[in-house]
């Protein structure tokens, strides 16, 4: 069952005060209540994919549906981004609606839109992650590590961001090879469909070997 999670620790308790390193909003602790075992940090904390070499993106501009609104893209009939959503995405407390929880694709709006930042209702993922999250010590220890929010989460309510590397095929399998493959995803399918359905909705004719890095 659930196990509410305590926000009272003792010093020996807290083995990072931030997992992050100052990249989030809010710092992510790393809490361990059960033995002695250090916080796992051998890794780099990234907000954004990291493109390997030769694996081929683009930011390519034209590749962007923007929005020409002047506020906070309330108004879900006129925002462009919106409206390649297929109508208004997130509540008015940023979550994720119900009735488009099986939706295909989000647009939120981006550095292109004329939108203020600060209110628009149509930047929720890249706001970066808003709930108060800790890596915690699993009471089974042979699970490892978890994460966990202190706080009970709403329905809808944006996490954080699934990032990492983007490697090509061989990378990949050299990677595998050497370390492990466990947490790899194939995006080659995903990335070459996705990008085909941009293209033609934006009218290009461009090679389809890339997506842009935005609608990641």
């Amino acid at each position: 069952g659930y196990k509410e999670v305590s926000t009272t620790r003792s010093f020996s308790q807290i083995k990072c005060i931030d997992v992050t390193r100052g990249r989030e909003k809010f710092k992510i602790p790393v809490i361990n209540e059960y033995d002695e075992e250090e916080a796992p940090l051998d890794f780099v904390y990234i907000t954004r994919p990291v493109v390997s070499h030769g694996a081929v993106l683009t930011n390519h501009p034209n590749s962007l549906i923007c929005c020409s609104c002047e506020s906070s893209c309330r108004d879900t009939s006129k925002c462009e981004c919106a409206i390649a959503s297929g109508g208004s995405v997130y509540s008015f407390e940023g979550r994720l609606l119900r009735e488009r929880e099986e939706t295909s694709y989000v647009y939120e709006c981006n550095y292109k839109c004329r939108c203020d930042r600060r209110i628009c209702k149509n930047r929720v993922v890249s706001n970066g992650p808003q709930l108060k999250l800790e890596v915690f010590r699993c009471e089974n220890t042979y699970k490892g590590w978890g994460v966990r929010c202190q706080t009970d989460i709403p329905p809808g309510t944006f996490i954080a961001d699934y990032v990492g590397e983007i490697l090509p095929e061989n990378a990949v399998e050299k990677r595998g090879l050497e370390k492990s493959d466990e947490y790899l995803y194939n995006m080659d399918g995903w990335s070459r469909g996705r990008a085909h359905s941009l293209n033609l909705s934006l009218g290009l004719n461009e090679s389809l070997d890339y997506i842009p890095r935005e609608h990641i």
